[in-house]
């Protein structure tokens, strides 16, 4: 009898010592970079719904929505009868003319880690390329992109895998479905609600990711440690990237429930999505 009991007090040791500590002791600058990309949430009540064919694709300033709706043979727009003016504006929707066709698109983004045998994890990085038109310089995942239509979602990740990162199509297929983030970015160029499907691709430790199409300058093999600085304490990483990789952390538990700040952390990375 004393054997058994003393095996399983080694492996209950052996257990404690491979779950993943917590690298980060405070959440609120992670905190922040959520409540950033969130940014358009407040605006959405003053704006107004751009629908096709029974779907909110967007939303637009109400100024905007006037001079579309002028166009009578494209846009159509209707509001519904309210009380106020104020009601009646944020009812207000434009539509496209249902003569119209249009294609739906969504985003991906695969998170490539590798894991040694004492269960130690790296998260490859990709940093984009200087000359590309959006966030240039800014690390990355190591494949992400937009969902094109008629295409699955894992068709297209392993697609993604080997024209971004040179990912022979077998291991590319090992991709886990690991969930999602979504948010409301005010931008510039316009409001952005966006939804990113997240896949987990373990890679072999002797495996190196090759820029493929122009868009990375180099991949880098980082400890989850300096992933987590990063993300937390600079501008380095695109805004939406550096959330997904904090689902990442939350996901492999190195970010707990013990923290204060959990919660509204991973609320918060789900807290936009189609408007």
């Amino acid at each position: 009898m004393p054997r058994p009991a003393a095996t399983g007090a080694a492996a209950a040791a052996a257990a404690a010592a491979a779950q993943p500590r917590p690298l980060v002791s405070d959440l609120a600058p992670m905190l922040q970079k959520v409540a950033e990309l969130n940014n358009g949430l407040e605006a959405l009540p003053s704006l107004v719904p751009f629908v096709v064919d029974g779907h909110v694709l967007g939303r637009m300033r109400p100024e905007f929505a006037e001079k579309l709706a002028s166009r009578g043979d494209v846009f159509q727009i209707t509001a519904a009868q309210g009380q106020q003016q104020q009601q009646q504006q944020q009812q207000q929707t434009i539509r496209l003319n249902p003569a119209l066709a249009t294609e739906q698109e969504r985003t991906r983004a695969v998170a490539g880690f590798v894991e040694a045998p004492d269960g130690t994890k790296r998260l490859w990085v990709a940093r984009r390329s200087r000359t590309k038109q959006t966030w240039p310089g800014k690390l990355d995942h190591i494949v992400a992109g937009g969902q094109p239509y008629g295409i699955s979602c894992r068709d297209n990740v392993i697609k993604e895998c080997g024209e971004e990162a040179s990912v022979p199509p077998e291991l590319a297929a090992q991709a886990v479905a690991a969930g999602f983030i979504s948010y409301v970015s005010l931008l510039p160029e316009g409001l952005k609600p966006d939804v990113l499907y997240c896949y987990d691709l373990r890679l072999p430790e002797d495996f190196v990711p090759q820029p493929q199409d122009g868009e990375v300058e180099e991949f880098v093999l980082w400890d989850l440690e300096r992933v987590a600085h990063v993300i937390a304490h600079t501008d380095d990483y695109k805004p939406n990237c550096g959330v997904v990789v904090m689902d990442f952390l939350v996901r492999h538990g190195y970010i707990t429930p013990d923290m204060p700040g959990y919660t509204r952390l991973v609320a918060g990375m789900r807290e936009g999505g189609p408007c």
